[in-house]
C-alpha cells in the first residue's frame, strides 16, 4: 500500500483558499475523516461553516524523507504513550497502597480527625449516620470499586441491635459485608471494630446482646482469616464495669475526642501488627 501526503485546500472565514497537510494512507483518509467525500474519484473536504463549498484535494506519493519522519514520529508517540501509561499505573498503585477506607455508622462519620489521627495514610471516610450493617452490605461493592484501598476499617452494630436485630443477624450481615469487600479487594487488610458499650439507656439495656454480637463477630473474623477484630469494648468501661463518661457525649451514644483517641491507639496497634504499608514505609 502506498503512503500519500494529502493536501487539502480549504476556505477560511474570509473566503480565501488555504491548505493543510496530513500524512495518511489513502484508505485511512476515508476511515478517519468522516467529513471527507469522494466525487468522481477526487477527494474533497466539506467545511462545517460552508456547507455548499467543496474544494478538490490533490494526492501525491510521500517522499523517502517524509516517510522516515512520519515513522520516527509514530515510534516516539508510541514510546511516550507507553511511558505515560506506566507512570499512571505506578501513581494509582502508590495511591491505593497507603489508603485507609472507613465505613460504618455515625460513629465513623463523626471521626472527623481520622486523617489527623492516621497521618501516615490517606484516609477516606464514608461513614453515614443512622446506618447499620445492612447498609454496608448494600454499598460494599460500590465502595470497593470507587475506593480500592489497602486497608478497610469497619464500625457498625449498635444501631442494628437498638432497632431490634439479634446478635446473630448482626454477625451474619458483618460476614456478608467483609465477603464482598474481600472478593472485590482480595489484597486489602480489613479491620472490624467491636460494637461499643453506649451509656444511653436505650443502648445499655441491650448490653447482653451487644456482648454476644461481639463474640460472634470475633469468632467469624478468626474463621475468615483475612479480618482483624479490634476489641475496644473492655477499654471503654470504667472500674465499675460501666461506660466511662469521659469517652461519650451527653447523648450517651456518640464519642468525645477522648473516645476517638482511645480508638486511635488500639486501632493503630492492630494496623501496625498487620504490616499495612504507609506513606513513610514507601
Amino acid at each position: 500500500m502506498k503512503i500519500y501526503t494529502l493536501y487539502i485546500s480549504t476556505i477560511d472565514e474570509d473566503g480565501r483558499l488555504s491548505a493543510m497537510t496530513a500524512p495518511r494512507t489513502r484508505s485511512a483518509v476515508c476511515d478517519r475523516h468522516s467529513s471527507l467525500k469522494t466525487i468522481g474519484g477526487q477527494w474533497y473536504e466539506k467545511r462545517t461553516n460552508h456547507q455548499k463549498n467543496f474544494v478538490p484535494a490533490r494526492l501525491r506519493p510521500m517522499s523517502p524523507t517524509e516517510k522516515k519522519n512520519m515513522h520516527t514520529r509514530n515510534r516516539l508517540t508510541a514510546i511516550c504513550l507507553g511511558l505515560l501509561t506506566l507512570l499512571f499505573s505506578l501513581h494509582s498503585t502508590a495511591s491505593e497502597a497507603n489508603t485507609l477506607l472507613f465505613i460504618g455508622s455515625s460513629t465513623m462519620e463523626f471521626w472527623t480527625t481520622a486523617q489527623e489521627d492516621f497521618p501516615s495514610y490517606q484516609v477516606v471516610n464514608v461513614g453515614k449516620g443512622g446506618t447499620d450493617y445492612r447498609y454496608l452490605v448494600e454499598n460494599a461493592e460500590s465502595w470497593a470499586k470507587q475506593y480500592p484501598a489497602s486497608g478497610i476499617v469497619i464500625y457498625s452494630g449498635d444501631n442494628d441491635i437498638t432497632n431490634g436485630d439479634s446478635a446473630q443477624t448482626v454477625a451474619g450481615n458483618f460476614a456478608a459485608t467483609v465477603e464482598i469487600l474481600h472478593r472485590k479487594l482480595p489484597n486489602a487488610k480489613i479491620f472490624v471494630i467491636s460494637v461499643k458499650p453506649c451509656p444511653a439507656p436505650d443502648r445499655w439495656k441491650n448490653i447482653g446482646e451487644i456482648r454476644l454480637a461481639n463474640s460472634l463477630i470475633k469468632k467469624e473474623a478468626g474463621t475468615l482469616g483475612y479480618v482483624t477484630f479490634v476489641d475496644i469494648f473492655g477499654s471503654m468501661l470504667d472500674g465499675s464495669g460501666k461506660p466511662s463518661p469521659k469517652l461519650f457525649r451527653e447523648d450517651g451514644v456518640h464519642m468525645t475526642r477522648d473516645g476517638y483517641l482511645l480508638w486511635k491507639k488500639i486501632l493503630q496497634e492492630k494496623i501496625d501488627g498487620r504490616g499495612l504499608a504507609s506513606k513513610r514505609s514507601r
